[in-house]
């Protein structure tokens, strides 16, 4: 484990999750790098949609489909609108202590959920392809 000092305190950080940008290994994997790294509450809405979509006996998927279609949702929704003054910060973030900046913090989960949603899409792609 890295140590990385702030003004404030000292938390530890595991150097190879790379800040949530590694390739997530499961969609529980990845979910704890979206908790752990995602700034902002949009993770809430992460969530939300992963949970509305289990409960519906209709949608049908595996774990990592809901996940990737709960990225996808969140993304198109939040995407490009830069709607920053209505987010906070993330209550499970890794370090309560960084310096929030809504709009700074916005931008980076934005390309945090990208990558997410492109290695699923990439595992999912394998996995239909049979290899």
């Amino acid at each position: 484990m890295k140590e990385i000092s702030t003004p404030h305190h000292q938390m530890s950080f595991s150097s190879k999750d790379k800040a949530g940008f590694v390739t997530p290994v499961s969609p529980s994997h990845s979910l704890q790098l979206l908790n752990n790294y995602m700034r902002t509450d949009l993770l809430r809405s992460i969530h939300q949609h992963i949970h509305r979509m289990k409960d519906n006996p209709q949608q049908q998927g595996s774990p990592l489909s809901y996940l990737a279609d709960s990225l996808k949702l969140v993304i198109e929704t939040f995407d490009g609108v830069d709607v920053y003054e209505c987010v906070n910060q993330n209550p499970y973030q890794i370090d309560p202590g960084y310096e929030f900046d809504a709009e700074k913090n916005y931008q980076h989960d934005i390309k945090l959920m990208k990558h997410h949603l492109k290695c699923h899409r990439r595992t999912i792609k394998e996995i239909e392809s049979g290899q």
